[in-house]
């Protein structure tokens, strides 16, 4: 879309341009995946020019994932962290709650993603956005307080089909750039070498990223085989050693679970290795990977920008899962393999051999063959596969295919209208159901916090007592 000479996309919202404050709300979730839409959100805005100042409010449970999405936020640190250079603020919720009149009520705040129906006297606010990821089960929706005091709920179902839309991250000094992002935790910075050493082979190897909230020992292998019968079958496309970082949080346990998997196989083992993100010995491993080998490198969680610099780098069909790094694939528009499903897409899947590969990665079925097949197929430029997930991608430039400035849009119309008059896509919303639900809710939560918290004290004084 064309901005007519406006210098960026939210000068054509001037309602919205001219907000000294955007509220962004930041929910609990079983993964990662609500928080890292809600990072999306905050950066997309600053992409689109919104130079105001962003207040993070944020579920107490969320603040490590925050560590990795919002660096330099410190889940260590204090329950209000202000980061003047960014002109943004994180709050926890509970004393989001309790301190009203240090945050007063502003005109708008947004959930990047959001199970709970939520109510703009959740953050305080006139006019409450929730977007939800590509194919959600529940619609995006505006929800606002009239001049009268009524509540009215617009539904965007035609958001539905939209992936989020964002500019990836570009550096100049990759190596620098990856320091520079985790150098603000000190259990990310330990990465840096490991992360840059791999960094560095690119171009000598072929990297397959593989990330997954629940991915377990057995699906790491699965993928691996996979790997190796497209290397066996097709050599001519599989050149060199192949290096799969593992993105999810591996417990000490599950990472001697692989090195077991990997000896009750010895033909696997002569093929494959595992070897930990910090061992000092990577560099020379990496360096000694030689074409028909694979070595797993287990990196648990990185910042968003370097796990998405590194997904960028995968030269063969990469592992995913959740709304959030499939929307990162079609930002890339390249072909990809879910390990749940394709469900929530607009297609139940791009062909035979990508469903064959993603059932044998989703259930373990260790033959290879299926997803070799379909690793050979991504690798060839002219491929139907190729084609489809290439008119797939999304186009960050593409604002009429932008969910998040769409949706701005639509409230930038509304605030131009200062009556009462409801169109008929418009529900009015029962205020007295709505107080409730939101009273029910809020006393939900700080129970939920108050009990873990106990459970967590309770827990640390058992290991202790253990000790």
């Amino acid at each position: 879309m064309p901005l007519l000479g406006y210098a960026t996309p939210i000068d054509l919202l001037g309602n919205i341009k001219k907000l000294p404050v955007i509220r962004i709300g930041i929910s609990a979730s079983p993964g990662n995946g609500h928080q890292a839409a809600g990072a999306i959100v905050a950066n997309r805005l600053r992409q689109l020019g919104y130079q105001g100042k962003l207040e993070i409010v944020y579920a107490e449970k969320t603040k490590e994932q925050l560590g990795f999405l919002f660096p330099p936020f410190n889940p260590d640190g204090e329950s209000i962290q202000k980061f003047i250079d960014q002109n943004i603020v994180f709050i926890a919720k509970q004393k989001f709650m309790l301190e009203s009149e240090l945050f007063p009520k502003v005109e708008l705040a947004i959930l990047g993603a959001d199970d709970n129906h939520r109510y703009p006297t959740d953050l305080r606010v006139d006019t409450l956005l929730t977007l939800q990821p590509l194919k959600w089960s529940k619609p995006s929706t505006v929800i606002k307080i009239m001049p009268s005091g009524k509540f009215t709920s617009l539904s965007l179902k035609h958001l539905a089909n939209m992936g989020y839309s964002y500019e990836l991250p570009h550096s100049n000094d990759p190596l620098a750039f990856i320091k520079e992002q985790l150098s603000h935790t000190p259990g990310l910075a330990k990465k840096t070498d490991g992360l840059n050493a791999i960094y560095r082979e690119i171009g000598h190897i072929d990297l397959a990223a593989a990330y997954g909230h629940f991915m377990n020992q057995k699906q790491v292998f699965t993928y691996a085989r996979g790997i190796l019968w497209a290397m066996d079958n097709s050599p001519e496309l599989f050149t060199k050693g192949v290096v799969i970082p593992v993105f999810n949080s591996l417990a000490t346990l599950d990472k001697i679970d692989l090195k077991k998997y990997l000896r009750s196989s010895p033909s696997l083992a002569q093929k494959v290795k595992v070897v930990d993100i910090l061992n000092a010995e990577l560099s020379i491993k990496l360096k000694e990977i030689k074409r028909g080998e694979i070595l797993i490198v287990t990196v648990g969680s990185v910042t968003k920008p370097v796990f998405e610099l590194l997904y960028s780098e995968s030269s063969i069909a990469p592992v995913v899962e959740g709304r959030n790094s499939m929307n990162l694939m079609h930002i890339l528009g390249r072909p990809y393999l879910p390990s749940a499903g394709w469900e929530g897409y607009p297609f139940s899947s791009p062909s035979d051999i990508a469903e064959d590969a993603r059932l044998d990665l989703s259930y373990s079925i260790e033959l290879g063959e299926a997803i070799g097949q379909f690793l050979i197929e991504a690798k060839l430029p002219d491929s139907k596969l190729n084609a489809f997930f290439s008119a797939m991608r999304i186009d960050p430039k593409n604002l009429a295919k932008d969910k998040l400035f769409q949706a701005l849009a639509i409230i930038n119309k509304q605030w131009d209208t200062t009556s009462d008059q409801i169109s008929e896509n418009i529900t009015i919303i029962d205020m007295k159901e709505a107080e409730k639900n939101i009273r029910d809710r809020i006393r939900k939560e700080i129970l939920f916090e108050s009990c873990s918290t106990q459970l967590d004290l309770i827990y640390s004084h058992g290991n202790r007592s253990k000790n």
